[in-house]
């Protein structure tokens, strides 16, 4: 491949994530206030449709990828995102300023992580996701949203004054037509869907430039390009004083990574789950194990849990590359 070759494969690679990036801007910031027009409770468009908004990017690019018949990019980029949410996302996160959780709604989503996990984990033993596993997931998913919508409907959003900013152009003067929400909906639709296309084009040929599986591709590259609206959002709810919902938006959106965009997936294409995913499967599950404390113990994770947090996930980063794992 010529230097010319190899420039061109990182700019579009680089596009990509841009595309996807501000895809999910826009899909957020679209889904959000329609929502609030509607009625919707803020912190039921806080704790659902932010974090499924933001795991757009993981849900075009895996999507793309299954339709590609790549199983490996479809599957190491739901499972690579759940593990930067945890050891990049929320251990810079916790650095920056400890989380604490006083969201009831958010405490009970962890548990229904680890469910989510363990169900995941026991359709993956025979090695391959099917369809039906697919429709398993979804239903999955459908639950785990009434589940969250009827808790977060229960908490008193009088006592958290941080979520108004969300109500913005949505009453009084200045209130922007649904039109023009509808409108941002369709562009981060498609500007998802050329991002996607265009990073797992890229990615393949990334794959082969640097003669490594599309695995490692999948885990170590586009995982962490596809959680960039994770980090911002979570950078932003820390930089806010607002854990409650930089937590809430990592545990709906690793929950949606394994219920959603797995399920959809499979439901296009069978995803091969082999032996060299067993490693990352029980990683993930120890990156999860971090979040205990918010439940069991002092509802906090400390600024040295962050360290340590972010600590592992650059030493897994570094193990997959240099292909130890």
């Amino acid at each position: 491949m010529s230097l010319v070759e190899v420039i061109l494969t990182l700019s579009t690679f680089i596009g990509g994530l841009a595309l996807l990036y501000y895809g999910a801007e826009f899909l957020v910031k679209g889904g959000s206030k329609i929502a609030l027009m509607l009625k919707v409770s803020p912190l039921v468009v806080g704790l659902t449709i932010v974090s499924l908004g933001t795991s757009a990017p993981e849900l075009f690019v895996s999507l793309v990828a299954a339709f590609n018949k790549e199983s490996h990019i479809a599957l190491g980029n739901a499972l690579g995102s759940n593990i930067a949410n945890v050891g990049l996302v929320l251990g810079i996160s916790a650095i920056l300023a400890p989380i604490t959780c006083s969201i009831r709604a958010v405490r009970y989503q962890i548990p229904v992580l680890f469910l989510t996990t363990l169900l995941f984990m026991i359709l993956a033993m025979d090695g391959v996701l099917t369809w039906w596993n697919g429709i398993i997931l979804l239903l999955g998913l459908v639950v785990f949203i009434i589940f969250s919508v009827r808790l977060s409907q229960e908490e008193t959003v009088a006592d958290l004054p941080e979520l108004e900013d969300l109500k913005e152009d949505t009453s009084g003067e200045g209130k922007k037509p649904l039109r023009f929400y509808l409108g941002l909906l369709l562009i981060g639709t498609i500007l998802l869907s050329v991002g996607a296309h265009l990073l797992v084009e890229s990615s393949i040929e990334i794959a082969g430039l640097l003669d490594i599986d599309t695995r490692i591709v999948a885990l170590a590259i586009i995982a962490l390009g596809t959680s960039l609206p994770e980090l911002a959002a979570t950078l932003m709810a820390a930089h806010r004083n607002e854990s409650d919902l930089g937590l809430g938006n990592i545990v709906g959106s690793n929950i949606f990574n394994l219920l959603g965009i797995l399920g959809l997936a499979c439901m296009v294409n069978n995803i091969q789950v082999n032996e060299q995913f067993v490693w990352d499967i029980f990683i993930m599950i120890g990156f999860f194990l971090f979040m205990l404390p918010v439940v069991v113990w002092d509802g906090k994770i400390t600024r040295t849990e962050g360290i340590v947090l972010f600590f592992f996930y650059v030493v897994y980063i570094i193990l997959l590359v240099m292909k130890v794992i």
